[in-house]
This record gives C-alpha cells, structure tokens and sequence, in this order.
C-alpha cells in the first residue's frame, strides 16, 4: 500500500469513527435540540461529513441542514435545527 492508499484508509476509517459517534444514544433523548449532548453529536456528524465529501467529493451537508430544519427548537435563541447547526458547530 502507498502513502495515498494509507492515507484514505485512515479518512476512511476516521470517517466511520464520527459516524457512529454522532448516534450515541445520549445526544438523542432531549426536550430540546440545543442541548448540549445533541450539540457534541452534530459536530461528530459535522466532522463525519466533512471527511466523507472530502474522500468522496459529493456535498452533503446541504441535505443534511435541510434535513435539520425540520426539528423545531423550543428557544427563541434557535429557530431550528439547522439554525442551530449554523451557530454552534459551525461557527
């Protein structure tokens, strides 16, 4: 294996790290999306997609902050996932 092939393995490899990361059970049981537990999984989730367009090319994370738009947050703060996303984790 050459120095390219090992260096993808290892993006690879970080990038299935992230991924099961980001569905640690904690950050999914919340009365709210902007607690801090479901922040440390969307930036896992952040982490996971950036390696995966970075090795795959395809961009994903605009389908990933629509889909986050759709979860509601219940703080004037956050209007909704995506908003949420945006100023936490990327920020």
């Amino acid at each position: 294996m050459n120095e390219a092939e090992t260096h993808l393995c290892i993006k690879l490899l970080e990038m299935q790290r992230f991924s099961m990361l980001m569905f640690t059970s904690c950050g999914w049981f919340f009365s709210d999306i902007s607690g801090i537990e479901t922040i440390q999984i969307l930036q896992y989730a952040a982490r996971a997609i950036a390696l995966a367009e970075e090795v795959t090319g395809p961009r994903l994370e605009e389908e990933f902050l629509n889909r986050l738009s759709e979860a509601k947050s219940n703080l004037k703060k956050y209007k909704d996932g995506k908003d949420l996303y945006l100023k936490e984790v990327r920020s």
